[in-house]
């Protein structure tokens, strides 16, 4: 005897992007406010880090990537995403800051929230051509 079958519901991919895009609040932040913009949002009760993530954005011949911040200084190479919940209210956010090739270093939030301990360690990113894959160094 087979299993019963359950009816699956999909959503048509626009309808799920705007509902997404609606719940998720997004902050870009200069690399070097990284820290206080982390701090004041977990002062706005984002306390909870579901995950620190980057985008090498290296074969990039469109300019500069989405959102990132405008002006006459070098092209951003690498995206840094951290998502934020605040599990009392039920609000997500992401916070990016975008750091130019050749400075790949920022400042470590590891101390900000208990969970990002093992996922924003100091250190520096860097990414090689034939990888296209940031690597990081420090403790």
């Amino acid at each position: 005897m087979s299993p019963p079958r359950t009816k699956t519901k999909i959503w048509p991919r626009s309808r799920l992007i705007g509902a997404l895009s609606r719940v998720t609040k997004w902050v870009t932040v200069a690399p070097a406010r990284i820290r206080e913009a982390l701090q004041a949002a977990g002062a706005e009760g984002y306390t909870f880090y579901s995950f620190i993530t980057r985008v090498d954005h290296l074969g990039r011949s469109e300019g500069p990537p989405p959102f990132a911040p405008g002006g006459a200084g070098p092209q951003p190479r690498f995206e840094l995403i951290y998502q934020l919940r605040d599990l009392g209210r039920r609000r997500l956010l992401r916070v990016r800051a975008f750091l130019p090739a050749g400075e790949e270093s920022i400042d470590s939030v590891h101390d900000t929230a208990p969970p990002t301990g093992t996922s924003a360690r100091s250190g520096t990113c860097s990414g090689s051509a034939s990888t296209a894959t940031p690597t990081w160094s420090g403790s």
